[in-house]
């Protein structure tokens, strides 16, 4: 009979009160091995010691029901979720100025409530067929439970998870229309909860993830309902949601959203009206428009956004987030260009609230489907300033819009980086014409008189400068995204390494003919295939670290102090030491070479003198063999 053995362990810091005993405790990790004839299990707790004088603690604290011991700052305390919950909470005591932590808000998103998982369980059943159940009898205990229990932090994502996985089914299933509309409502009202709450939600991730389960539920949802109810506005009004769905004819130029029909019930709360003129829509599709009440509440009250210059500056959101879009697969109706005009309503206020010469001035904020709530494009749109309550925002495409406070500095906001983009255009133009002309040339030779291998590294160092000016160009040009920036580092860094490794290549083909190695065409290329591989492995290294470590790239340049910046200069430095030491061998040898020559030359020519002088005194009979023997004794002198 088998027998298991639970062992629970946590981290834990020894907080010592006597500072002259901290120096015969020290940090220490204890493992506890657990093991059998086939298996083995460890765990391992370290214990770490801290002076209470010199480290401040985030202190002993009762709150959700929970007890928080004493913690170190900058760790998280983990423990079980309270009764009826399943899964690990965490919390993590911060430390903000450097002297005081305090505790943050506790992480429930890991926490699943019983009821949760009964219904999640009932589901799973319903999905393999194992139950009678249908999915209409589910909906009500699900939405029963959230709207009797208050929400903790971070417990609506495990909400959205569940409501993802029954849309995920939906996509397979066929169901009723009138399941598809309970359903529907049950979505909606569950979400109107979640933005209801405080700290429902505690990750931008999470943010994102509910806009996405939204629009995809109405565009599951938004064929039936218009098949089956023939609208031209569905309205879904909730206390922090407002949804319309748009079937307007295509030949409509101008669409209103929210619409002024006084069917529809509408909440006073909606400050925002979105007006789109010559839009072109395929005949299936439906435009979804979408006010959040509170969404900006679950963003950071401040934050940073990074600008065109790489720099990097402070905004808060000012009114609340609206999502335009049409809900269609066709990528068409989805990435096409939209005259959009969206009035916000707000209070102006652009007062010096940090003392310094910045002022606090309105933007548009922008946001595609997939990257909102982790950037918003300043540039994108334009803002009118109607009155102090009153702005517009001009916007060339679908998406998600808000009216921003974005902290700027009016001197440098003057001035434009425009013409000096417009410059550096031209100059790389020219550069890669004069390039391509060497390319040619040097691509011509090598076909018709089929040149050495020098010619052909000097076409490969030609070749990698016209990529790399074209690839300057695009990116000054059309400013790649972010998720194009290890693509566009990749490839510079390739060029450049493969433009520079080929004058090490040259070096060592002249040096191993110095030497008087094998001068076959497949040692030249041997030594070509090696220097040039470099490159490819040192980009392939860059992208695997960046990989692996999950690290997010800030620019498509190598930016000073980073890993992409650093990798290379290391890689720059082995060539160029390689360079300078071949290079001063091949020097070496080439001076030992000259100096054989000379010598050889200066025995040649004693040989031809001593030949000319015989043939003189076998022709000249007077001539005294002592006068011969003397001016051969001088050639010989002056050799030596």
């Amino acid at each position: 009979m088998a027998t298991m053995l639970v062992v629970s362990m946590h981290c834990r810091y020894c907080i010592i009160d006597e500072p002259t005993r901290c120096t015969s405790i020290k940090d220490a990790q204890y493992s506890c091995l657990v093991q059998d004839r086939t298996t083995s299990s460890e765990k391992s707790i370290q214990i770490y010691v801290l002076d209470r004088k010199e480290v401040h603690t985030c202190s002993v604290e009762i709150s959700y029901d929970l007890s928080w011991p004493e913690t170190a700052p900058d760790t998280d305390y983990l423990q079980e979720c309270p009764r009826n919950y399943n899964g690990i909470i965490s919390r993590r005591c911060m430390l903000n100025d450097g002297k005081n932590p305090k505790w943050d808000i506790p992480d429930f998103s890991k926490c699943t409530s019983k009821d949760v998982s009964l219904i999640h369980e009932k589901f799973k059943m319903l999905k393999a067929g194992y139950t009678p159940l249908s999915l209409d009898e589910l909906l009500p205990g699900f939405l029963n439970y959230v709207f009797s229990v208050k929400l903790r932090p971070g417990e609506g994502a495990g909400i959205l998870v569940l409501i993802e996985e029954i849309m995920e089914f939906l996509k397979e299933a066929k169901v009723g229309h009138g399941i598809m509309r309970n359903f529907t409502q049950t979505v909606v009202s569950a979400l109107d909860v979640i933005l209801s709450t405080q700290n429902a939600l505690l990750f931008l991730k999470d943010v994102n993830s509910l806009q996405k389960a939204l629009l995809e539920q109405l565009r599951i949802s938004g064929s039936y309902i218009s098949k089956y109810e023939n609208f031209k506005w569905f309205n879904l009004s909730r206390n922090a949601l407002d949804i319309t769905l748009s079937a307007e004819a295509p030949s409509a130029d101008t669409f209103y959203f929210p619409t002024a029909n006084k069917k529809l019930r509408g909440q006073p709360w909606v400050s925002a009206k979105v007006k789109i003129q010559g839009l072109k829509l395929v005949k299936s599709d439906l435009l979804a428009g979408i006010v959040y009440r509170n969404l900006p509440l679950f963003f950071p009250s401040k934050s940073f956004l990074r600008v065109r210059d790489g720099t990097e500056i402070q905004y808060q959101i000012n009114s609340q987030i609206i999502t335009f879009v049409p809900l269609s697969l066709n990528r068409h109706s989805q990435s096409q260009n939209a005259n959009l005009s969206i009035d916000f309503q707000h209070q102006l206020n652009t007062v010096n609230k940090n003392g310094s010469n910045n002022e606090w001035q309105l933007r548009c904020g922008y946001a595609d489907i997939d990257s909102f709530a982790f950037f918003w494009d300043i540039y994108k749109c334009s803002v009118v300033h109607t009155n102090d309550q009153m702005s517009t925002c001009m916007c060339p495409k679908f998406g998600s819009f808000a009216l921003m406070l974005v902290l700027t500095d009016p001197e440098k906001e003057v001035t434009s980086d425009e013409p000096h983009k417009y410059i550096l255009i031209s100059s790389f133009a020219i550069g890669i014409i004069l390039t391509l002309f060497t390319t040619i040339s040097l691509s011509t030779s090598c076909f018709l008189t089929k040149s050495s291998c020098i010619t052909f590294l000097k076409l490969q160092c030609s070749i990698s400068i016209v990529f790399c000016e074209l690839l300057f160009a695009i990116a000054i040009l059309l400013e790649p995204p972010q998720k194009y920036f290890m693509v566009y580092l990749s490839f510079l860094e390739l060029f450049i390494l493969l433009g520079i490794s080929s004058h090490l290549s040259k070096l060592l083909i002249i040096f191993t003919e110095v030497i008087q190695v094998s001068t076959s065409a497949s040692s030249k290329y041997t030594v070509m295939s090696i220097t040039s591989g470099v490159p490819l492995i040192t980009i392939f290294a860059n992208h695997l670290t960046y990989k692996t470590m999950n690290l997010n790239l800030k620019s498509w340049w190598m930016l000073i102090n980073s890993l992409a910046s650093n990798m290379f200069i290391v890689v720059i430095f082995i060539i160029t030491s390689l360079f300078i030491m071949i290079y001063f061998s091949v020097i070496k040898r080439l001076k030992d070479l000259i100096a054989d020559k000379e010598k050889y030359d200066e025995a040649a020519e004693w040989r031809k003198d001593a030949k000319k002088n015989q043939v003189i005194s076998t022709k000249i009979p007077p001539l005294n063999g002592i006068q011969v023997l003397m001016k051969n004794l001088n050639a010989l002198r002056s050799n030596e």
